[in-house]
């Protein structure tokens, strides 16, 4: 499976460039979303709420954004929290349009790689009798 080592996105005119994580930066990532959801992210996926479901856009925007390319940050010239959700749509649809499928991309094959190391893991536990 050849997946995109990087991708360009356009915001504001301007272009940039988002490398494929590396394992550090998907930690940072994952990191970044428990601490701006306060520890509260895994619950705000799974709620049915709107207003969850909202906010966890938001957090995986910013949190995808602040590692991946943090020359967004600099060039907004005000911290990504302190945005009015007017300001930051044009941000947020560009994430949602280009880089959260990159990111489900990557994610998915993550996921087929431990689903294919534990049946290897339990097919290995069965062979020791």
């Amino acid at each position: 499976m050849e997946m995109q080592r990087k991708i360009t996105i356009a915001v504001n005119g301007k272009n940039y460039t988002l490398p494929r994580p590396n394992n550090g930066q998907i930690l940072d990532i994952e990191t970044l979303k428990h601490k701006l959801s306060k520890g509260l992210y895994s619950q705000m996926v799974y709620s049915n709420v709107v207003a969850s479901q909202n906010a966890v856009n938001i957090i995986d925007m910013m949190s995808h954004m602040a590692v991946l390319c943090p020359e967004i940050l600099t060039d907004l010239k005000i911290d990504m929290s302190k945005l009015d959700i007017v300001d930051s749509l044009p941000l947020l649809k560009v994430y949602m349009k280009d880089v959260h499928p990159w990111v489900t991309e990557y994610q998915t094959f993550m996921q087929k790689v431990t689903n294919f190391l534990k049946v290897k893991n339990e097919e290995g536990e069965g062979s020791e009798e």
